[in-house]
């Protein structure tokens, strides 16, 4: 599943353990956020209706990517109770 491959992929990049990797991986979500944000205040204008639409986008979006992350200390919970691993 490309999915799966991707999210590992990040994860090795934005996990704290690996303090060179977390410092680049910090730096290129920050630079690839501020230039979405650039893209959209081109796109878009940088009236306020246009802030106002990307803080409403955020709010909506950060919750709902969090609820889907997936929990790998539940999962192993899971696990052990099943018997299985």
């Amino acid at each position: 599943m490309p999915t799966r491959q991707f999210t590992s992929f990040l994860a090795r990049f934005l996990d704290s353990r690996a303090p060179a990797l977390f410092i680049v991986g910090s730096l290129v979500l920050g630079l690839f956020s501020n230039a979405v944000y650039g893209l959209i205040l081109v796109v878009l204008g940088d009236s306020p209706w246009t802030l106002m639409g990307i803080v409403v986008a955020s709010v909506v979006i950060l919750p709902h990517a969090s609820r889907h992350r997936r929990d790998p200390g539940r999962a192993t919970e899971l696990r052990d109770r099943s018997g299985h691993g």
